[in-house]
């Protein structure tokens, strides 16, 4: 079973989210004005404990996409895609490869297949095409189409069945899809949150239980072990503080086998509004 998260986080990402050198795929994310001399990922547990850094990612003017990717097996690692291009920052090295357009594309990622392993995807209007492979183009290619172009999409194990698949975020309501088919197949949903929370998603109760969300309003993490469609209104655990309000929040999960912690994204120097 694959023991990732989203974010893309996307998160819920990700995000999630769809702006010009952003470094988030979350509702709510801003265009970054400077190069970035340096960028760190902090992780750390909902109930506290040490903090894990992977530190100085590079980027720069080309960074157009951050998000976070399990390609490998051995935990979510950041990631980057700019201009059809997406590199995958691993404990080996670096991976790339090419997919989607340049300029207008969004990139997720997934577990596509339940193989345990991350492969790319994008999004394009009211479409997303989700690839096989990490080979150039994709490999064979899956059409998947669900929601509206203006909304924000995340992926997760939303089922827990091992296959992630794609959650729409509508303002304050989050629809889970069942399968990656065009319209979601089974769509289940609940609302969680304010407008204007930043969400991320994860295996917050279990390493081996579904996907949940987090949500993130300046530095305080509102997190849900509620899968999405068990209840109308998701319950938050109590409110946990975690980085600065300049932070781009991802979840993730840097150890495959553990939950999912809380994760933060430092640009220095930061040109992110603070986000309320």
């Amino acid at each position: 079973m694959h023991r990732r998260r989203a974010t893309a986080r996307p998160v819920i990402a990700a995000v999630s989210a769809v702006v010009a050198l952003v470094a988030s795929l979350l509702v709510g994310a801003a265009p970054a004005s400077a190069d970035h001399q340096r960028l760190d990922w902090y992780f750390r547990a909902p109930n506290g404990g040490p903090t894990t850094t992977f530190g100085n990612i590079p980027s720069g003017s080309s960074l157009t996409w951050l998000f976070s990717c399990d390609v490998d097996g051995r935990g979510d690692r950041p990631a980057t895609y700019a201009n059809g291009r997406f590199t995958f920052f691993t404990d080996g090295g670096q991976v790339r490869t090419t997919f989607g357009r340049a300029g207008s594309d969004r990139p997720f990622c997934g577990d596509w297949d339940g193989d345990g392993r991350d492969t790319p995807a994008v999004r394009r209007a009211g479409t997303s095409y989700l690839a096989s492979s990490l080979a150039d183009g994709g490999g064979a290619v899956t059409a998947v189409g669900l929601g509206r172009a203006s909304d924000d999409l995340h992926t997760g194990d939303w089922d827990g069945d091992g296959v992630d698949t794609f959650l729409v975020q509508r303002g304050t309501t989050f629809i889970a899809s069942s399968d990656n088919v065009p319209g979601g197949g089974r769509l289940t949903s609940s609302t969680f949150g304010r407008p204007g929370d930043w969400a991320s998603a994860g295996r917050f109760a279990s390493a081996d239980g579904p996907d949940t969300i987090a949500l993130t309003r300046g530095a305080t993490w509102y997190v849900s072990h509620d899968p999405v469609g068990s209840r109308a209104v998701l319950r938050s655990r109590p409110a946990v503080s975690f980085g600065r309000c300049t932070d781009l929040p991802f979840a993730g999960s840097p150890v495959p086998s553990q939950p999912a912690q809380l994760g933060v994204i430092r640009l220095t120097p930061t040109d992110v509004p603070c986000r309320r």
